[in-house]
């Protein structure tokens, strides 16, 4: 009994972890070379430290809500402004820019606050300062819901351009601001998907050594069986679809983010340039019917973009419980708290502001 307890305080020095390989070398010296039943006892901690049973923070129910709510506001007001057309006398559509520029500076902080949240948390795990909460699952959550939450400000940026030019400057502004967050998590995404993997830099038994590269291979399928033995994971055709669509989602991002800021650049600097250049590309710009149709193709492949990436962030959910349940440790993701409120309620000023429309019925007064 006292053994146990002893071993069970030694397993408290698995519940944190800085880089894998590092890590996979604290297993080995706590659990005397991989001992089964050592392992065992020491199985919840590992579990979670590798592959993380959830982070409310980051995929919490209410989290989940706000992500649904930016998304499904961000992409059928857009849809709507560009079925009613250009014109302003419809009074609908008029409820319907008020509602979107609302939408915007809402969705703007919330997409903000996500980005600074992941770069710190991914600064700390990439450096191997710490990666206490941030599992190989709760890091692909990060690194989509990270993207999920910049494709509707692209919508709603390109949308809110067409009919207020006043306040460009200052979207993109904000914009940018979220944009240059990003960018250090999309090179994080990319390095994590496809480079090498961490587990083929050593051995457990001469750690200083790069001779045998599969000897943690071997121990890594050890801790894979009893971690994730009897759960449903990844296929390698879901993993691509994942790395796929992210990559080319990001690229999206960064790509928009790019040539909007160049042109604001040479624009700025060679101003009469910029507008002959401009003049000469609306002679090839289709007519106002054909750009409506055009703009609502641009909607629809960013909004094409999101839908695997909600798909990715509920895979990996239903993976963490799973993974929770099989080492019977509560899954919090489920569970609403402050946070996860709040997530839900910094969308709330939308509905309000249609709700006074609808409800003074004076829309022309705003």
């Amino acid at each position: 009994m006292a053994s146990n307890e002893t071993q069970l305080g030694s397993c408290d020095a698995l519940s944190t972890r800085g880089s894998v390989v590092d890590y996979m070398q604290v297993i080995n010296t706590t659990t005397n070379g991989f001992n089964e039943s050592l392992l065992e006892l020491c199985r919840s901690n590992i579990c979670n430290s590798l592959w993380g049973f959830g982070n409310s923070d980051i995929s919490g129910i209410g989290m989940i809500v706000g992500y649904l709510f930016e998304t499904i506001l961000g992409f059928g007001l857009a849809f709507c402004i560009a079925v009613l057309g250009t014109t302003t006398s419809n009074k609908y559509k008029k409820v319907l820019i008020e509602s979107y520029r609302t939408f915007f500076n809402c969705a703007v902080f919330f997409a903000f606050s996500i980005q600074i949240a992941c770069v710190i948390v991914l600064v700390r795990r990439d450096f191997s300062i710490t990666a206490n909460g941030l599992g190989a699952f709760t890091t692909q959550i990060t690194w989509t819901i990270a993207l999920l939450s910049m494709l509707p400000l692209i919508c709603a940026i390109v949308s809110l351009d067409k009919v207020d030019t006043k306040k460009s400057g200052y979207r993109f502004f904000l914009f940018c601001g979220c944009w240059l967050m990003f960018f250090y998590t999309f090179i994080s995404h990319m390095i994590g998907d496809f480079s090498p993997s961490q587990i083929q830099k050593g051995s457990i038994s001469t750690p200083t050594s790069v001779e045998s590269p599969a000897a943690y291979s071997k121990e890594w399928e050890i801790l894979e069986n009893m971690c994730l033995g009897v759960v449903d994971q990844l296929t390698g055709q879901e993993q691509n679809i994942m790395s796929g669509f992210g990559a080319a989602g990001s690229i999206v991002v960064i790509g928009y983010g790019l040539a909007k800021l160049l042109w604001l650049i040479v624009s700025g600097l060679h101003s009469d340039s910029g507008e002959k250049f401009k003049n000469k590309c609306s002679r090839f710009t289709p007519g106002k019917r054909w750009d409506v149709h055009l703009t609502l193709g641009a909607y629809f492949v960013l909004f094409y973009l999101t839908i695997p990436q909600f798909w990715a962030v509920f895979r990996l959910r239903d993976i963490q419980k799973a993974l929770s349940e099989r080492t019977n440790n509560a899954y919090t993701d489920d569970q609403w708290n402050f946070g996860q409120v709040v997530a839900v309620m910094i969308f709330a000023p939308v509905f309000t502001e249609v709700g006074l429309y609808l409800i003074s019925g004076n829309i022309d007064s705003h």
